[in-house]
C-alpha cells in the first residue's frame, strides 16, 4: 500500500535516482535546482512537499507545490510531480499527488485553482493532466499552462453571474427625479 507523507531532509538523497531516471527516460536536462532550493521549499511549503512510499520505505515519487498570488489570482503552483517511472505506474501516483494537493489547497489555503507548467512537447504528461481535469490556458513558446479550477472559483463565478443577472433584471431608475404617483 502506498503512503503519502511529508518530505524530510533525509529524502533528498532518495530522490536523486528519480530525477536521474526522468533524465534518462525523457532525454531532457536533469533538474538543476540546488540543495538550497529544496531546503527552503521544505521550510516554507512543507505541506506541499510530499513523497510517496511503498512498503519497505522505498520512495516511489515526490511532488513539490507552492501557493502564490492573492485574491482571484491565488493559486497553487505545482512545481514537480515526479514518479519513479522505472518501477511504479506513474498515472496512479500522479493522480494521488494531485488529489492530495487539491484537498490541501482548497481546504487549508483556500486557493481558486491549481496550475502546472508543462513542456509543450510532453504530450504524455499533458494528456495525463487533462484526464485529471486540467485545461490548457496559456501557450508559451516551449511550455503550456495547465490549470484546474477548484470549487471555490466555480462558486465565486456562479455568485458573480447571479449578481450581474439580478442587476440587469432590475428596472432602471428614472433620472428625472423622484417618481410621483399619478393623481386620481
Amino acid at each position: 500500500m502506498t503512503t503519502i507523507r511529508k518530505f524530510c531532509c533525509n529524502d533528498l538523497l532518495e530522490i536523486t535516482p528519480i530525477l536521474m531516471d526522468q533524465y534518462n527516460e525523457h532525454h531532457k536536462s536533469a533538474d538543476t535546482r540546488t540543495l538550497s532550493w529544496y531546503m527552503s521549499t521544505i521550510a516554507i511549503w512543507s505541506k506541499y512537499f510530499l513523497v510517496a512510499e511503498a512498503p519497505g520505505n522505498r520512495i516511489m515519487g515526490f511532488n513539490v507545490a507552492k501557493v502564490g498570488g492573492n485574491d482571484l489570482s491565488k493559486c497553487c503552483q505545482i512545481a514537480h510531480v515526479a514518479p519513479y517511472i522505472r518501477y511504479y505506474r506513474s498515472a496512479d501516483l500522479v493522480k494521488m499527488f494531485v488529489e492530495n494537493i487539491e484537498v490541501t489547497a482548497d481546504k487549508i489555503d483556500k486557493v481558486f485553482y491549481l496550475e502546472m507548467l508543462v513542456r509543450s512537447a510532453n504530450n504524455q504528461k499533458i494528456n495525463l493532466f487533462e484526464r485529471l481535469g486540467f485545461v490548457c490556458y496559456d501557450q508559451g513558446e516551449d511550455r503550456l499552462s495547465l490549470q484546474k479550477h477548484l470549487p471555490r472559483l466555480t462558486e465565486y463565478q456562479a455568485h458573480m453571474t447571479n449578481l450581474v443577472q439580478q442587476k440587469l433584471q432590475q428596472p432602471e431608475a428614472s433620472n428625472t427625479g423622484p417618481s410621483v404617483p399619478p393623481s386620481t
